[in-house]
């Protein structure tokens, strides 16, 4: 009744809708917190949903911070640019399409990531490829057992990140659909394309760099 859904307003728990998908506040502050932003930080969303966490992201960072979204689903696109614009916040790009094919050799790389979805080995390798040295990525990324791990990592050099196990369950993201961005990602002058076909047809991951973690 509404009395219920009233009360269910303020409770710390997910909530779900259709393809409407949102985490628990505690979950979404915590990710806030790990990611210690700054005004003018720029960020890369990957499975931005809703909206929700851009918004809370766009608070923080500011009007003139890179901000940009990767969402697999146009419906949540929609919703998401709706939901942003309604609030001011117009200068989020919003792009449909699988982070398994975005090139970090053409993009720019971003100070601050947020993962809204469990990645796999496979998507860490990217997302950690398009990271600023300096920078911090945040998200649920499986284990050599499949188990996810809630973590935030820190690029200490090229080839070095240092990696702080924190707590949470997220959704996987969904590899159902390869599609690229509906239109370049871009930040500066500088954009994020997709990964060459070929990769994606066969199944191999992009080329990457070696790099070390620690993981504390």
């Amino acid at each position: 009744d509404d009395e219920e859904s009233k009360e269910a307003i303020y409770m710390d728990m997910p909530f779900r809708h259709g393809r409407l998908h949102l985490s628990a506040p505690s979950i979404y502050a915590a990710a806030l917190e790990a990611l210690e932003l700054e005004e003018g930080h720029s960020v890369l969303n990957v499975g931005s949903g809703t909206g929700y966490m851009a918004s809370l992201i766009s608070h923080i960072a500011g009007r003139r911070a890179i901000h940009v979204g990767i969402e697999l689903h146009q419906e949540l696109v929609d919703h998401a640019r709706q939901k942003l614009d309604g609030l001011g916040h117009t200068h989020v790009q919003l792009h449909c399409g699988s982070c398994f094919a975005l090139d970090p050799e053409a993009s720019m790389r971003f100070e601050r990531i947020y993962v809204g979805a469990g990645a796999s080995q496979r998507s860490a390798e990217v997302l950690f490829r398009m990271l600023h040295v300096g920078g911090i990525i945040v998200g649920p990324f499986s284990g050599p057992d499949g188990s996810q791990r809630l973590l935030k990592a820190q690029r200490i050099s090229e080839s070095h990140f240092q990696v702080k196990r924190l707590t949470a369950q997220f959704c996987a993201i969904r590899r159902n659909s390869l599609r690229r961005p509906t239109s370049p990602l871009t930040g500066e002058g500088a954009a994020l394309s997709a990964v060459h076909a070929a990769h994606l047809a066969d199944g191999r991951p992009p080329a990457h760099r070696a790099a070390r973690a620690d993981v504390d």
